[in-house]
């Protein structure tokens, strides 16, 4: 399992681009677990149609494992999609505090350029 996981982590990563993306995941994911909750018939067409879109739906927003897109139909795999989403968030948040720190590091080299050819010392 390990092994297929991080292949399948990298695709996330680069192809969840935005914090909206894993959000609308876990919002989803979210859906399908009220569903499962509250179902009254887990054999019944309507719950098994619902539960086939939304998972369908969950990997539109963070299209990954592309070569076995399971149902999400319980609850073990929710939680194990949930702290994928969660992993996502975190790569997005040191991609941006690094950025921004390049950002703010890249400003300061041209400052300390500008103020070197301006003969600021």
């Amino acid at each position: 399992m390990k092994g297929q996981f991080l292949p399948s982590f990298i695709i996330v990563v680069v192809l969840a681009r935005d914090w909206l993306q894993v959000e609308k995941a876990e919002s989803v994911l979210l859906e399908i677990k009220r569903l499962i909750d509250n179902r009254t018939d887990v054999t019944s067409e309507q719950f098994v149609t619902d539960v086939k879109r939304l998972s369908d739906e969950f990997y539109v927003h963070l299209p990954h494992n592309n070569k076995h897109r399971a149902v999400i139909a319980r609850k073990q795999v929710i939680a194990s999609k949930q702290q994928l989403c969660q992993v996502c968030i975190y790569v997005l948040l040191i991609t941006t505090l690094i950025a921004g720190i390049g950002i703010v590091e890249s400003a300061s080299r041209k400052q300390r350029l500008f103020h070197q050819e301006s003969g600021g010392g």
